[in-house]
């Protein structure tokens, strides 16, 4: 006890402090590194957050932080609106609970409680919103240069690792080499519990696929802004790690996947050319070549995807199924959220209302009546849509405050990017990299329902700091 008052009353020693933040600098650093990582079986207590190799660097980091804020009694909050908002949304999922506090005291489905469903998704949503917090303090209070170099430098090592270990394993596995499956087994077994394969397409070393995929659309904007910014001899490394993502990004042979890919480029593209980015032909050229091999595997990918329905085989009818449950998944959640216009039914309530509201030409879908029964050992329902899930479990109010935190977030990054291209390009660089990857990640909450994934939090928590920063100077 004396120990602990000693330092309620003189704070944490700055040297200590120093060295607090440097752990937590690379403790984000680390997450950023494990982002590819998922579909992890431990500590099933966490729950969802428990899939994500992410989440246990910055359960540290939020201890760290929390300790550190228990000495220190002052938090550094982001004085900036869509950080604001973003409160208020929390506040909302509260109000909205309580609202619809007598039906989620009566939930019980697959031996799930509407209490602790509700409870589970709050601890979540309170502490990846913590995350973006820390993130804005840690690389607010940083020493060094430009804390953005680094978070780039730590998304391209991250990218790196997942070119070696699919071009080396997944790639050799997907084509039949024995000695190539052995590993792979060994691996998947390690990181995700199984003794099955998934040689089908290229996850890497995510759980999924279409996860690996969403992975890659987030992290390729920083490889287009290293190419950009980095000396002439690092281009051409840079570039073949391009080059292999597009690659990896086709063998997910996920439609989503691609589209991301093409999407960031075609985002990026007018920015640069209207800069003074555009001055270096290397640039230019780069990226033309790697736009018109994107456009390519897209259309290809597309192609093959229509051509497998129209043969009617047996794989092509599995397609469908799944692409109408995923679509059927949304609509329910669409017509929840229009019959619950204020309140929604509660976070995390939508599994225990979804049989009430499935359109009728998606009731026969194989996959919703799995989701929709209430046997125990059936899956949860998804709802295959972060938006569509904000919605039916918030109401409007909550749509609208989810939409905000992001748009006045786009906005801001926008006018400051503008103001600052041709004053600070490098900085400015910085800010549209941050600004494609947010787009990215919007259009990802149309196929992804989950709010568990660190890329969305840890570059909320840096655009925060970036429109901090670039506000002083």
């Amino acid at each position: 006890m004396n120990f602990l008052a000693k330092f309620e009353n003189k704070n944490l020693n700055p040297r200590l402090l120093n060295v607090f933040n440097e752990i937590l600098f690379y403790l984000i650093g680390f997450s950023i590194i494990l982002l590819p990582i998922n579909g992890l079986p431990y500590i099933k207590i966490l729950g969802e957050l428990s899939l994500e190799a992410a989440t246990y660097p910055m359960l540290l980091g939020v201890l760290i932080f929390g300790i550190i804020f228990a000495f220190q009694r002052k938090l550094i909050v982001p004085r900036i609106i869509s950080s604001k908002i973003l409160f208020f949304f929390l506040l909302w999922i509260i109000v909205s609970a309580i609202f619809n506090s007598p039906v989620i005291f009566e939930h019980f489905v697959k031996e799930r409680s509407g209490v602790e469903k509700y409870f589970i998704q709050l601890i979540l949503m309170s502490f990846v919103s913590i995350v973006s917090v820390l993130t804005f303090t840690v690389f607010q209070q940083t020493n060094r240069i430009n804390p953005f170099s680094a978070f780039r430098k730590f998304v391209i090592f991250s990218l790196v690792v997942s070119c070696v270990y699919s071009f080396v394993i997944d790639i050799p596995a997907m084509s039949g080499q024995q000695w190539a499956i052995n590993i792979l087994q060994w691996i998947t077994k390690i990181l995700h519990g199984s003794n099955g394969l998934y040689t089908s397409r290229l996850r890497s070393l995510s759980g999924e696929a279409s996860w690996f995929g969403m992975y890659l659309g987030y992290a390729f904007p920083w490889l287009i802004s290293s190419f950009l910014s980095e000396r002439r001899w690092i281009k051409y490394p840079i570039f073949l790690i391009m080059f292999s993502v597009l690659v990896l990004t086709y063998l997910t042979f996920s439609r989503t996947a691609n589209l991301l890919i093409l999407f960031d480029l075609v985002v990026f593209l007018p920015f640069i050319f209207t800069s003074k980015q555009s001055a270096k032909r290397i640039n230019n050229i780069g990226l033309i070549v790697i736009l018109f091999f994107q456009i390519l595997l897209t259309f290809t990918s597309l192609g093959n995807t229509l051509f497998s329905r129209l043969e009617s085989t047996d794989l092509s009818v599995d397609n469908r199924q799944s692409n109408i449950a995923r679509f059927g998944s949304q609509v329910t959640a669409i017509n929840m959220g229009l019959d619950h216009p204020v309140f929604g039914v509660g976070l995390g309530q939508y599994g225990f209302h979804m049989k009430d509201y499935i359109p009728a030409w998606a009731a026969d879908n194989s996959e919703i009546k799995v989701w929709s029964s209430e046997d125990p050992n059936s899956p949860w329902p998804p709802v295959h849509g972060l938006w569509a899930r904000v919605l039916a479990e918030t109401g409007f109010p909550g749509l609208l405050l989810w939409s905000m935190v992001w748009i006045t977030l786009l906005i801001n990054i926008i006018k400051r990017y503008l103001l600052m291209r041709n004053v600070n390009p490098e900085n400015a660089l910085f800010g549209l990299t941050l600004l494609v990857t947010i787009l990215c990640l919007l259009l990802i909450g149309f196929v992804s329902d989950s709010f568990r994934y660190m890329f969305y939090w840890i570059p909320l928590g840096l655009s925060w700091v970036w429109l901090s920063k670039t506000n002083t100077s």
